[in-house]
């Protein structure tokens, strides 16, 4: 909205400094000078905006790296809890299946022998 109305009123004071006046020199200057510091107004405008994105932008990404490590060292603990279940689990088994071999063993054995 600002430059627009820099512009008119640009307009209006180039339109004020007619063709051959002694002003027109120092007023083409000026009038460069102008534009040149609106351009540099746009672009620092422009930076500070996409600093702010980035910003922000760095800020989720923390977020959701903080929010994702504590979901990813949940999930390791459950793992390890259920594979030591699992592992507690066959060796109990393992155990019961070696003891049914060595009794099977046992009985055939005496079997073989009577």
């Amino acid at each position: 909205m600002q430059t627009k109305l820099s512009l008119l009123e640009m307009r209006q004071v180039t339109a004020f400094v007619a063709n051959g006046s002694s002003l027109e020199c120092g007023w083409s200057l000026a009038k460069g000078t102008i534009e040149l510091l609106a351009e540099i107004h746009v672009m620092l405008v422009k930076n500070l905006q996409m600093e702010s994105k980035m910003f922000k932008s760095k800020e989720e990404y923390r977020a959701y790296v903080e929010k994702y490590e504590t979901v990813r060292v949940d999930f390791e603990e459950k793992m390890e809890r259920a594979c030591k279940m699992f592992q507690s689990h066959d060796r109990s088994h393992f155990a019961a299946l070696q003891q049914f071999l060595l009794l099977y063993a046992t009985h055939h054995q005496e079997a073989t022998i009577a």
